[in-house]
């Protein structure tokens, strides 16, 4: 949408989406500002507002606009590479207003290097007028001073339109100035049918009125020219066939004629006297082939001299680059030999790193291995320390007071060893495919966990292959596994991995896996 203010032009696209889908909505807004930028069309913002339609299917719809900078050569610059092409009105609206704007730019340039000029003069000069003076005050900014000479001068866009605009579409009158005669080699002469016009470069143009035809020597096609002449010239196609050389026929509206054109090689003055029955076109080209070919002559050497001058200063170059090369060679190539035995160093020493590396991880991976083991053990004898300080009472000894010795001669204490009964019970848990916990005890129990660390991924795969969705709480599953004390886990940096503490065959063995494989 085009909206032309008082004040400044502003302009946006808008369209809207579904609430549902405002993101895609969004994406495609973003796609639409990149490919404006590409263009050199900058946008401001993307915004979102609410509209109160409401879709066919009852859904709700979001606006989404595009803002672009009201900056006059930024709109311009909209105008001339995209345009409005949907909408005959606003694509007509769209040229005047880029015509009106492009006018304007125009102006203030000028406007602003005539300021900046005028403000070049020493204001301070005794001798300046007191016209100048009052152009140029001191009060004043040159932005000030743009903007006065623009509302002064330069009409608003609708009495501009009101002046210039043709018509809606678009169409303005414009003022030849000046007309400037340019040589063409290849001209062509366009018809258009019905309208008889046709825009060239933004300017409408009119069918040409003149027609000239050279010989042909097909019938059909001299039939075809002479059907598309739009008036009556009383010539036929046979005419134009016994045309002989350099005669043309032009036609206008009053009639036809058989005319000579005088070729670009010819004089002025041959080429009259040709047309006038005078002279011959075979005389004529025996003449001007002569001269034609003295000036080619002439033409030729100046040619030849200016490429010899060129090749003797390309040679002069050539040589000195030699030197150079010479001196140079030596240096680039002891430098060369640095340069691949520095990298033959530095490949074998990242070699070397990596060796190190590689062996410092693992040795890293059995230290941790062994502070884990040390944690279970030491984590036992906590336990073991807590159950004997319930189970042992702390001795106590009594000593009577009034007593006056120092000392006991003798203390007897006398502990009995408890014996310890530790009955452990471990809880039946019955899993099924229906569960979480139970796919992975059928995962387990299959040996598709391998020997080696796992990982959450390699238990989706296991899942994959019976066709299991993936589930977000296989993590927080296998941490009860280790619990249990089925798996061993670790993290390799931030990602937890398993490992298999009790081989499936072991924990059927001991009875504490057994698998049912009845169905319903």
């Amino acid at each position: 949408m085009l909206r032309i203010s008082k004040s400044a032009p502003t302009f946006r696209i808008s369209f809207t989406t579904c609430r549902d889908i405002l993101d895609h909505g969004l994406k495609f807004a973003r796609q639409l500002k990149s490919l404006f930028e590409d263009l050199s069309i900058h946008v401001r913002k993307i915004e979102t507002y609410p509209n109160r339609t409401i879709a066919k299917d009852g859904r709700e719809r979001i606006g989404i606009s595009l803002h672009f900078n009201n900056d006059e050569r930024n709109i311009v610059q909209f105008l001339r590479r995209v345009g409005y092409v949907y909408c005959r009105y606003k694509e007509g609206r769209g040229r005047l207003a880029q015509a009106f704007l492009e006018e304007k730019i125009y102006f203030e340039d000028r406007i602003a290097k005539a300021i900046e000029v005028a403000y070049r003069i020493v204001v301070d000069d005794e001798n300046l007028t007191d016209m100048l003076r009052a152009i140029l005050p001191r009060d004043r900014s040159r932005n000030a001073l743009k903007s006065q000479a623009l509302k002064r001068r330069f009409p608003t866009f609708n009495k501009w339109v009101k002046r210039y605009a043709i018509n809606e579409d678009g169409l303005i009158w414009r003022e030849v100035k000046s007309i400037t005669p340019y040589m063409i080699d290849d001209l062509r002469d366009l018809t258009i049918p019905d309208t008889h016009c046709y825009f060239a470069n933004g300017f409408l143009v009119h069918n040409c009125w003149i027609w000239i035809l050279g010989k042909q020597r097909e019938l059909n096609e001299a039939k075809r020219t002479v059907a598309q002449i739009p008036f009556k010239t009383g010539i036929n196609e046979k005419s134009i066939m016994r045309l002989k050389v350099g005669e043309f026929v032009v036609c206008t509206e009053e009639g036809a004629k058989i005319a000579y054109v005088q070729p670009s090689w010819l004089s002025e003055e041959y080429a009259r006297n040709v047309a006038l029955g005078k002279v011959s076109v075979k005389d004529v080209m025996e003449v001007e082939e002569d001269l034609v070919w003295k000036e080619r002559c002439l033409e030729l050497e100046e040619k030849v001299k200016a490429l010899r001058e060129q090749n003797e200063e390309m040679r002069k170059a050539t040589a000195e680059y030699q030197l150079r090369d010479v001196k140079t060679e030596k240096a680039l190539k002891a430098e060369n030999n640095f340069l691949r035995n520095r990298i033959k160093q530095l490949e074998s020493e990242v070699k070397r790193l990596r060796e190190d590396l590689k062996s410092a991880d693992l040795l890293k991976q059995q230290k941790d291995e062994e502070i884990e083991n040390l944690r279970k053990e030491l984590e036992g004898f906590r336990e073991l320390k807590e159950a004997l300080a319930k189970i042992i009472p702390v001795p106590r000894v009594q000593v009577p007071v009034g007593s006056k010795s120092t000392g006991p001669s003798e203390i007897s204490v006398s502990t009995e060893q408890p014996v310890i009964h530790v009955k452990v019970e471990r809880k039946l848990l019955h899993l099924t495919d229906r569960d979480l916990h139970g796919k992975i005890a059928i995962v387990y129990s299959e040996g598709a966990l391998g020997d080696g660390w796992f990982s959450v991924s390699d238990v989706v795969k296991a899942f994959q292959r019976h066709a299991w969705k993936r589930d977000p709480r296989i993590g927080p599953a296998l941490d009860d596994f280790t619990r249990w004390g089925y798996f061993e886990k670790k993290y390799a940096g931030r990602k937890p991995i398993y490992h298999v503490l009790i081989k499936p065959e072991e924990a059927k063995s001991k009875g504490v896996l057994k698998v049912d494989l009845s169905t319903r």
